[in-house]
């Protein structure tokens, strides 16, 4: 069963203008759909830590005024609220196929919901409960990270929605969709022809075969530390497993 949240919006007196019972998890992960600039009551259930860290998050939407936009129809029949709060990333989907035009323009759509590029071996490391189709190995997956922690094996990332891009190597007009652990469908839009996007923000760690998992995860671990602190000098360990560790920008 679902958990439902409920929002009341309110006016300047605290008299009741809207009162919705909707999906918690969609409303967490998209974001509140409209802006409202009066006070408001929010009645949440958290379950687990997960919960805390995506209400969080949530927070952070109302407070930097970020709301989702609102949708245009474009010809197109409107979608019910009933239906946005039952299916909020078939909605996101939809919203991506809509109006993003080429695949830059998708990168940066989905970057404003929070959404990062990582490799396959990455989702396979973490453990994701996503079954990854063998011909789509070599593309770049673009996964929402809900929580940013210290240590990079304490992220915490929603692994529902999945889009697959090759931002390395060859580019594709390809972008491969997984929905709830599956494959759901391709969609196939073009490249802009000249990209505004900073790719340099887009950093991919392939480790070799033979270091094990905890290796990898301490080498991860210094890298961000490194990262936050540019005067931490890289220790033996470090030093030792660089030249083997493959990283890019693209």
């Amino acid at each position: 069963m679902k958990t439902k949240m409920r929002i009341k919006l309110l006016d300047s007196d605290l008299k009741i203008l809207e009162d919705r019972l909707i999906d918690q998890d969609g409303e967490f992960l998209i974001g509140p759909k409209e802006k409202h600039q009066g006070p408001l009551s929010l009645e949440i259930v958290l379950r687990d830590k997960d919960d805390i860290d995506k209400f969080k998050n949530y927070i952070g939407k109302l407070l930097e005024n970020l709301p989702i936009p609102i949708r245009k129809s474009y010809g197109k029949p409107k979608v019910s609220i009933a239906l946005m709060d039952e299916e909020p990333l078939k909605i996101l989907l939809s919203e991506i196929e809509e109006k993003c035009k080429t695949q830059d323009d998708v990168i940066k759509y989905l970057r404003e919901r929070n959404f990062k590029f990582v490799t396959t071996q990455f989702l396979q490391d973490r453990q994701m409960p996503i079954e990854i189709q063998k011909k789509h190995i070599d593309y770049q997956y673009l996964i929402r990270l809900i929580k940013e922690s210290k240590d990079p094996k304490n992220d915490k990332y929603d692994p529902q929605l999945l889009l697959g891009m090759k931002i390395m190597g060859k580019k594709v007009e390809m972008i491969k969709v997984y929905l709830y652990n599956k494959f759901l469908k391709t969609i196939k839009l073009p490249w802009a022809v000249k990209s505004d996007i900073n790719f340099k923000k887009i950093r991919h760690i392939r480790f070799p075969h033979f270091m094990i998992q905890i290796e990898r995860d301490k080498y991860s671990l210094e890298k961000r530390k490194m990262a936050l602190n540019p005067e931490l000098k890289p220790s033996k360990f470090f030093t030792r497993w660089e030249p083997a560790v493959i990283e890019a920008n693209k």
